[in-house]
């Protein structure tokens, strides 16, 4: 495992960035697991400006994404899909078979959801590289986050009270 430690999230994200081009110009078809959240951003931005400038190719990479919020639609602007599409698919060309986020949107039973996720990885190759803001843990999980329509964001506080809640993780 490769642990990168890096004075500020700008820095941080152009070094695994760098790691993420590397791998990918050895192995075109890499298979990569990615993360979300702000953390990521910086990571995201490079590899785009990469992808623009240096014509790093995507099109052969397979994605499998470590989270969804259950309960959220891909469509969903709070959802981690539309983070991604936001920050990153849209922006390269990774091939929309290649790309794989759990459904935040299922019903029923999670764990053998889960489960097919898993199955999903394991039919592929599974993960070659894996990048994760947090110490490393399984990946693949779904997180409820009790959203309430209306707000803003689930975990900013409303005028009727406070909603914020940490996500609950439903598969590990």
């Amino acid at each position: 495992m490769l642990l990168v430690l890096k004075p500020n999230s700008e820095e941080l994200g152009r070094e695994a960035a760098r790691v993420v081009a590397n791998a990918i110009r050895r192995n075109p078809c890499l298979r990569v697991g990615l993360a979300t959240g702000s953390t990521m951003l910086g990571m995201y931005r490079e590899l785009v400006r990469l992808h623009r400038e240096e014509r790093l190719d995507f099109s052969r990479v397979v994605t499998f994404n470590l989270d969804e919020y259950l309960g959220l639609s891909g469509n969903h602007p709070q959802s981690l899909r539309h983070f991604m599409q936001q920050n990153f698919f849209g922006q390269v060309n990774v091939a929309p078979g290649n790309i794989h986020i759990p459904d935040g949107s299922i019903k029923g039973d999670y764990q053998q959801y889960c489960a097919s996720y898993e199955e999903a990885i394991r039919e592929a190759g599974g993960i070659d590289l894996q990048n994760s803001r947090h110490w490393p843990q399984r990946p693949r999980r779904i997180q409820r986050t009790d959203f309430q329509p209306g707000l803003a964001n689930p975990f900013e506080s409303s005028e009727q009270g406070d909603h914020r809640r940490q996500p609950e993780l439903l598969c590990r």
